[in-house]
């Protein structure tokens, strides 16, 4: 383990190390790097997400609502009320679970 050691350290006596202008060099390329890179993640991911947005509404139209569609809380009362009478008269269970409202 010894010989290991001192070998170790002759070896690091060879080494060239950077100078203070090599290493800002290198670190602002570094810097640089990553944000190009960050750039072109985002270009590219915000390119995907129109394109699916764009694929998604032209394979599948949104549904127009109609005035028609429309129904008051006391028209779906009453066809509540309904529901469970003529479930009453037959014997099954009727379940209602609602959302709230805003």
């Amino acid at each position: 383990m010894g010989n290991f050691i001192q070998e170790a350290s002759k070896e690091l006596d060879h080494v060239v190390w950077p100078t203070q202008k090599e290493t800002k060099k290198y670190f602002q390329v570094v810097v640089w790097v990553i944000v190009g890179t960050a750039i072109f993640l985002t270009t590219v991911g915000l390119l995907l997400r129109e394109w699916l947005h764009i694929a998604r509404t032209q394979t599948a139209p949104a549904i127009q609502q109609t005035s028609d569609d429309t129904i008051n809380v006391e028209e779906l009362r009453q066809q509540l009320e309904a529901e469970k009478a003529a479930t009453a008269s037959t014997g099954t269970t009727l379940t209602v679970t609602t959302g709230s409202t805003k």
